[in-house]
Parts: C-alpha cells; structure tokens; sequence
C-alpha cells in the first residue's frame, strides 16, 4: 500500500492544538493493515460494526479509518507535526523501509 496523497482536514482541530490530515491509499484498508499499526498506540477495533473502524492513539498524535476505505484520518498534536508530506507518512505506517519517524 502507499500513500497518493495528503490534504490537511477541513475540521477546524488548531484552535486546540492539532492538525489533521486525510491520507488517500492506493488501496482500502484491510485487516492486515490496521493489525500492523497496532503498535503505534492504543487501539480501538470495532470489527463487529456494519463498517468496522479502527482507532489508534497516543499523547502525540490519533489515527482513525474504516476496515475497506482508501482514506486514514491523522490528528497531530503541535509538538509531533511531522505528518506534511506523502513520503514522512509513509515513513510513520511503516509503508516503506525508511527510519521510524516517531518518538
């Protein structure tokens, strides 16, 4: 899977400190993926909804999607806004062999 492109969210997030971002996959999301990025923080997997979605969080930053959508939603926090362009996206799933961005 990789990552086509990235867009700032259109939800107002900085007046709390955190930007979003939409990253748009070259793929849906499968179990696999959202299994993968288990690691990255605290995780809700609501598999058992109609259109099961998964939650990933940590002081930092919270990545949010649906099982079967080409879209990740991912809110950063000030102080870990590295999520600017498509190839440090990349570098933070784990989609490529680069070093781990995160903290």
């Amino acid at each position: 899977m990789k990552i086509l492109g990235i867009e700032k969210s259109l939800e107002d997030c900085q007046q709390v400190g955190w930007q979003g971002y939409d990253l748009h996959m070259s793929r849906a999301v499968m179990e696999e993926d959202i299994e993968k990025w288990r690691g990255l923080g605290d995780m809700i997997y609501m598999k058992q909804l109609r259109r099961p979605f998964f939650k990933i969080s940590s002081r930092q930053y919270i990545i949010r999607g649906f099982l079967g959508s080409s879209t990740v939603r991912i809110g950063c926090s000030r102080e870990f806004d590295g999520i600017q362009t498509v190839k440090q996206a990349e570098i933070f799933l784990g989609l490529c062999e680069n070093e781990n961005i995160m903290p």
